[in-house]
């Protein structure tokens, strides 16, 4: 008997943490422990040391070869626990949550501190962040630490948010590594001002509201050059520094 983590879009950060780690939240509900979990092989290795983190065992991870047949006696294929505006539990977000992780966790190892962390976004050309590096010297005056998570290793990822308080950056996935944070966490979103979907800003008020903490957000505006840009969300924006600056004075 298995439990299978599978969605299209698997292969995006965003949609990994927030569509398949959260089934995981189920397995106490099957009453079965110790319960398989079946994954695609091509899954990144990345990917499954998360899973690990969450108290999968590497012994309960099945590989599932797509362009093979795998046979099992019962195979539970959940439904999505969370999608934008909607959930089928209470929070979908309490796998992220449990009390024994500091304890058990095989990926958290003793590091320094980072009670705020900045998630940089500058090696990425979609939606660019014009001032960025303006920005990031602003959060440094806050005492904030600047992060490239395409950078960590999954053990680096989980012992970098272990104790996060506040986390910020730029609208992106990577911001959702705050909910390996053990404590209740406060976020800051950048919000670009052209999205894929309507207000899917606000998927981080309910990922650190499930977490007990909150998201507030700084909206940005477009650049006046835009004639090198092409994509629909290949763009320059910028965010106004003086009043990024007032928002962080008032909230820290």
């Amino acid at each position: 008997t298995a439990l299978m983590l599978f969605d299209p879009a698997i292969h995006r950060f965003g949609m990994w943490m927030l569509k398949c780690l959260t089934k995981l939240s189920l397995l106490p509900l099957l009453e079965q422990p110790e319960l398989r979990v079946v994954v695609p092989a091509h899954v990144p290795d990345f990917y499954v040391a998360l899973m690990q983190d969450l108290g999968i065992g590497a012994d309960r991870i099945v590989y599932h070869d797509p362009a093979g047949m795998s046979v099992f006696r019962k195979l539970i294929v959940p439904p999505k626990t969370y999608t934008f505006t909607s959930t089928r539990c209470e929070n979908p977000f309490e796998v992220f949550c449990y009390a024994g992780r500091e304890a058990h966790s095989p990926l958290l190892v003793s590091s320094r501190p980072q009670p705020r962390i900045y998630i940089s976004r500058r090696r990425i050309q979609r939606r660019c962040l014009a001032n960025e590096l303006e920005v990031e010297k602003l959060f440094r005056e806050f005492d904030f630490h600047i992060v490239e998570p395409s950078a960590l290793t999954a053990v680096e990822t989980v012992s970098m948010f272990a104790n996060c308080e506040f986390i910020a950056g730029p609208h992106g996935s990577g911001l959702y590594n705050g909910v390996f944070s053990r404590r209740k966490i406060r976020a800051l979103q950048l919000v670009p001002p052209g999205l894929k979907f309507d207000n899917a800003f606000l998927i981080t008020t309910h990922v650190f509201g499930g977490k007990g903490g909150a998201a507030g957000y700084v909206f940005g505006r477009m650049t006046e050059d835009q004639r090198s840009r092409s994509g629909e969300f290949d763009y320059s924006w910028e965010v106004d520094l003086e009043r990024l600056s007032g928002v962080l004075s008032q909230v820290l």
